[in-house]
Parts: structure tokens; sequence; C-alpha cells
């Protein structure tokens, strides 16, 4: 399956570094991210977003 996604700046550059000091292809990095977030619990999963949404806001990004 394919599918497209529109990161804010700051999380692909995270997600391209995450990926490259572990030797791996961006690729294989956001599926392994997204698998993760998808075995989160509800509470977890939404505790994640409110970091993720402080995350981007701090480092000036709307996008």
């Amino acid at each position: 399956m394919s599918i497209t996604l529109d990161l804010p700046p700051k999380i692909e550059a995270l997600l391209r570094q995450r990926a490259e000091s572990n030797g791996q292809d961006i690729s294989q990095m956001a599926i392994a991210v997204l698998t993760l977030g998808l075995s989160l619990d509800d509470n977890d999963f939404w505790l994640s977003q409110t970091w993720v949404d402080k995350l981007t806001l701090k480092n000036g990004s709307n996008d």
C-alpha cells in the first residue's frame, strides 16, 4: 500500500535524522514510527499527539 503524507518540516527532519542515524531508509523508519504509534492505547496516543503539537509549534512550523 502506498500513502502520501504532508509532514511539517520539523517532523520530516526528525524522521530523516532518525533514519540516517540508524542506517535505515526513511520509508522503513516511517513504518516503524507508525507501527509504534498505532500500538499505543488511546490515552498514550493522544498524549503523544499533544507532544507533537507542542514540538511543531515550538519550532515555528504551523504546516
